[in-house]
């Protein structure tokens, strides 16, 4: 006798149609009977932009981490996102990497690939098709259906007329995932739940990006990554992808905002430490407007501090938002994704399985937090002795040598790709090499 498994849940609903919630739909399409995506926006029928991602514009790297993560989840995923244009990179050879002076080139090894937001969107709503997940385009929620301390569904409304209806969707979990702009808080307190502490640290950023033609005769440094410095506020990006253009990216914190203006822009991009951007864009051919973005810096809400109700779960930047400049944010949403499916596997074993999995997450955001905070944090920002420390070690120590030191490059490289964990800028090694490079002069 065939025995049939038998799935945790009847329905499950995941708030939101971007990149974190296509990915909880993947993952939890194996745990229930059912899985609705509830969509705010009309999805385009090409790698266009839309509305409900305001920040698709902008440049976004997927960490190599990330690639490996959804090549599972997708199998032969990066075959088909690179016949669907995105540019194959050795993110080790082929970057230019400035963090206060011009880093020497590595060696190859750090191979993956560079695409638009967009597109890898596209492709992950694609993907998805082979899956037994419905998509409930242009309907926004307008709450939480709540009955005896448990979220049952969603209240929502089509979109296109404000004396549209209020329909109901009922379900068993209700997952999250519409992003920084959430009204998260306002969904739990109107069914008389607190709001969860957050943690900002803003470094009041902004960005501005544009694409460009890329030239035919260009070989060398297909992505071109300016950190901000002590010394310099501003940062630039330079990546290639799909169609043979640039994404070209400039950002500046402390409210030193880039301009909109092209001319205002070139000027911006000149006042870089590192002139390779700007000498590459300078006699480009333009191929868009100029998209200004300032987001809200690095916002964490710490959902696993207080009492959830059962059936409802965050997930995204509705719980943890970051710096843009740093590429973290679809990694990280793959990473949450594996961190749901592990949950999933024994969710009605556990006495609390949103507690649990919220608990879980917390601990997939703790070493990117720190990572994207150290170097954003203001003396303010820093209330606790690991803060500090770990600002005094990475500005005092990492960065100076990251130029410097061909070993200490690659494995911060390898960090920022969650390749490795951060604790390998603490092997003595490392420690050595930075010790030895703050002894002869180097800061």
């Amino acid at each position: 006798m065939t025995m049939v498994p038998v799935v945790p849940f009847r329905h499950v609903i995941v708030i939101g149609g971007g990149i974190a919630g296509l990915l909880a739909a993947r993952v939890v399409s194996g745990y229930s009977e059912r899985v609705t995506v509830v969509e705010r926006d009309y999805y385009p029928n090409a790698p266009n932009f839309r509305a409900g991602t305001p920040q698709a514009r902008q440049v976004h790297t997927f960490l190599l981490r990330g690639q490996q993560i959804i090549e599972a989840l997708f199998p032969g995923f990066r075959e088909k996102i690179l016949a669907a244009g995105a540019c194959e990179h050795d993110f080790a050879s082929e970057t230019l990497y400035f963090y206060g002076e011009r880093c020497p080139q590595l060696a190859p090894g750090l191979c993956g690939w560079n695409a638009s937001r967009m597109l890898v969107e596209w492709q992950i709503r694609h993907e998805l098709k082979a899956f037994p997940v419905t998509i409930m385009e242009g309907c926004a929620v307008k709450g939480l259906l709540y009955e005896d301390h448990a979220v049952r569904g969603v209240k929502y409304q089509e979109r296109g007329s404000a004396a549209a209806p209020i329909r109901e969707l009922s379900g068993d979990l209700v997952i999250d995932t519409t992003g920084s702009s959430s009204a998260v808080l306002h969904w739990l307190e109107e069914i008389g739940y607190a709001s969860p502490h957050e943690t900002v640290v803003n470094p009041h950023i902004g960005y501005a990006t544009r694409f460009y033609q890329r030239p035919a005769n260009i070989d060398a440094w297909s992505l071109i990554a300016i950190q901000a410095t002590q010394q310099s506020r501003r940062a630039g990006a330079l990546m290639e992808v799909e169609g043979g253009r640039w994404m070209v990216l400039v950002a500046g914190s402390g409210k030193d905002y880039p301009p909109n203006d092209p001319e205002e822009y070139l000027e911006f991009a000149h006042s870089l430490p590192e002139q390779e951007l700007y000498t590459r864009i300078k006699e480009a051919t333009p191929l868009s407007h100029i998209y200004g973005y300032r987001p809200i810096g690095n916002r964490f809400r710490h959902f696993d501090r207080i009492k959830m109700p059962r059936g409802f779960v965050a997930m995204g930047d509705a719980v943890c938002s970051f710096n843009p400049i740093y590429g973290q944010g679809m990694t990280i949403a793959i990473l949450e994704s594996q961190a749901l499916e592990r949950c999933l596997a024994h969710w009605h074993r556990k006495k609390n399985g949103e507690h649990d999995f919220q608990r879980r997450i917390a601990k997939v955001l703790a070493a990117p937090w720190l990572l994207s905070t150290v170097a954003d944090s203001s003396p303010e920002d820093r209330k606790t002795i690991r803060d500090k420390i770990a600002h005094w070690y990475v500005s005092g120590y990492v960065i100076p040598a990251i130029p410097k030191d061909k070993m200490v490059q690659r494995t911060f490289i390898e960090v920022l790709h969650m390749l490795k964990s951060p604790n390998a800028l603490l092997t003595l090694s490392i420690i050595f090499r930075m010790f030895r490079l703050h002894l002869s002069g180097v800061r």
